[in-house]
C-alpha cells in the first residue's frame, strides 16, 4: 500500500469519524500583485497563478480553521539607485581621487556617475495560510495570516548611467576612440542594457502577512472565493527608499472532494 492511498484512507477515517467535520481538496486561482510603476514594464499590477490544497476544520457550526499548502507566482517590479563618481577611474593607475590636489582641480565639475536599475521579477512562493472561517449560511468570512517560503525568481533588468561631466565635453563628438573608450568603461552610458536571470538574491527568503475574504459555497461542493493578502515585512533584500511588501488580490475556484465520499449533514467548505 502506497503512502499516496494511506493518506487518503486517513483522511476518509477522520472525516468519517468526526461526524463530518472536515473539508479538503484542491483550489485555482489568479492574483493581482499591486506594484509601483516603472519604465520597465509601463504598469502597477500583474497577474500571477496561484493553486494548492486546502484542509478545514469544522469547530462550531459557525467556525472553522483552515489550513493548506499553496503555490503562488507573484509578480512585481522595483527600481534602485547608486551615485558613483568617474574619478574612480584613476584607482587604476593607482591615483588617489580624494587627493586634495585633484579635489581642487575638479572641485566645480560634477563627477559623478548616476546609475538606476529598474527590474522585473517572476517570484515563486510556496504559502502556508491559517485562517479562521465564520459562516453565515452559504456566504464565508475568512481572516487570518500566511507565512511563505520564496522558491525561485526570474527576473529582467534595464541598467542606465548618466555622467553629466561627459555629457558637457562631449568627447565622443570628436573621437570615435574616446566612444569605443567610454563604451567599454560605462557600457549603459550611450544605451540602457537589459539581461535576464534566474535567482532569488534581491530578495528576503522568508514573508508573512495578513489574509481577509469571503467565498460561497453551492450545494455540490464548489466554492468562488476572493482573498486580500497583504505582507507584514518588506521583500527586498537590500531595500532602497520606500519599504515595499506584498499587496494583492487572490480569486479562485476550489472544490470539496469529500463531497464524493460522504454528505454532510451541515457542510463546511474553505477559502
Amino acid at each position: 500500500m502506497n503512502l499516496f492511498y494511506k493518506l487518503f484512507l486517513f483522511f476518509v477515517f477522520v472525516a468519517t469519524s468526526s461526524y463530518a467535520q472536515l473539508a479538503f481538496g484542491p483550489k485555482i486561482g489568479w492574483n493581482t500583485n499591486f506594484n509601483e510603476n516603472t519604465a520597465t514594464t509601463g504598469s502597477n499590477f500583474y497577474m500571477g497563478f496561484n493553486g494548492g490544497a486546502t484542509v478545514q476544520y469544522k469547530v462550531k457550526t459557525w467556525l472553522s480553521v483552515q489550513s493548506g499548502i499553496e503555490y503562488s507566482n507573484r509578480k512585481n517590479t522595483y527600481q534602485d539607485t547608486a551615485t558613483k563618481s568617474i574619478l574612480n577611474l584613476l584607482r587604476l593607475v593607482n591615483i588617489d581621487p580624494n587627493d586634495s590636489t585633484i579635489q581642487q582641480f575638479v572641485g566645480a565639475l560634477n563627477t559623478n556617475v548616476y546609475e538606476k536599475t529598474n527590474g522585473y521579477s517572476s517570484r515563486h512562493h510556496i504559502d502556508i495560510p491559517l485562517n479562521i472561517i465564520l459562516h453565515t449560511g452559504r456566504v464565508e468570512w475568512m481572516l487570518g495570516g500566511y507565512a511563505s517560503i520564496l522558491a525561485n525568481a526570474r527576473n529582467r533588468e534595464v541598467f542606465k548611467q548618466d555622467i553629466p561631466l561627459l555629457d558637457a565635453i562631449a568627447l565622443d563628438d570628436t573621437s570615435t576612440q574616446a566612444r569605443l573608450a567610454i563604451s567599454f568603461l560605462y557600457p549603459s552610458y550611450y544605451s540602457p542594457t537589459s539581461s535576464d536571470f534566474n535567482g532569488k538574491a534581491r530578495y528576503v527568503p522568508f514573508h508573512y502577512g495578513l489574509n481577509l475574504g469571503v467565498a460561497y459555497k453551492t450545494l455540490d461542493g464548489w466554492i468562488f472565493g476572493s482573498r486580500f493578502s497583504i505582507g507584514l515585512n518588506e521583500i527586498m533584500a537590500n531595500p532602497i527608499g520606500n519599504k515595499r511588501t506584498d499587496m494583492f488580490v487572490n480569486v479562485y475556484l476550489a472544490y470539496s472532494i469529500d463531497k464524493l465520499i460522504f454528505r454532510y449533514k451541515t457542510e463546511p467548505s474553505f477559502n
